[in-house]
């Protein structure tokens, strides 16, 4: 089921005149090269969070690594910032951060279900291929993902009042089935 927050990244490949890919991405009202790649952000307290990574590609053939197996790990490699600050290439070892990592659009939208229970900072590299060239590898991103942390307390504070809601709604019903079964109209 999709979490309630979706932040949505949109990634557009340039081809030079020898085709290697350089990157421009689109995100919260903003846009600029990979080189300038802003760091997505799951605020304090602000629960899970979608986060769908999506290539337009005019030619529909740079996708993400892994999409014909399908394995994930190839297209993202992500953990908790290390000291060294050197970002994996492949894996996805978050400590429960990140719940899932699938694929759709037939390879060009990778989704990741953040569930934002820590305040940390994850560093990942996004891995391409160019499906139209046997798969080749294209030119990573390798941007930041900063977590708040509160996203368990957010959601069960949801769940808490949906449950609340529903038992004052039941009780109600109850006291006008009651009320009409028994005769009890206003006058």
């Amino acid at each position: 089921m999709p979490n309630a927050k979706q932040q949505y990244v949109y990634l557009v490949p340039q081809r030079d005149a020898q085709n290697v890919i350089s990157w421009f991405w689109l995100y919260n009202g903003q846009s600029g090269p990979a080189s300038n790649f802003p760091v997505i952000e799951a605020k304090k307290n602000g629960g899970a969070h979608d986060i769908y990574f999506t290539v337009f590609d005019p030619q529909n053939a740079i996708k993400f690594a892994g999409y014909d197996g399908p394995n994930p790990a190839q297209a993202i490699g992500i953990a908790v910032k290390p000291a060294t600050g050197q970002k994996p290439k492949s894996g996805i070892v978050t400590g429960g951060e990140i719940k899932n990592v699938s694929y759709d659009q037939g390879g060009a939208q990778l989704l990741l279900d953040n569930t934002n229970k820590n305040d940390v900072t994850l560093v990942y590299t996004l891995n391409f291929v160019d499906s139209s060239n046997n798969n080749q590898p294209v030119t990573s991103i390798d941007p930041e993902l900063k977590n708040g942390g509160g996203g368990t307390g957010a959601d069960t504070l949801t769940t808490v009042s949906l449950v609340i809601a529903g038992v004052l709604l039941g009780a109600l019903i109850s006291v006008l089935i009651v009320r009409y079964a028994m005769g009890w109209r206003p006058r």
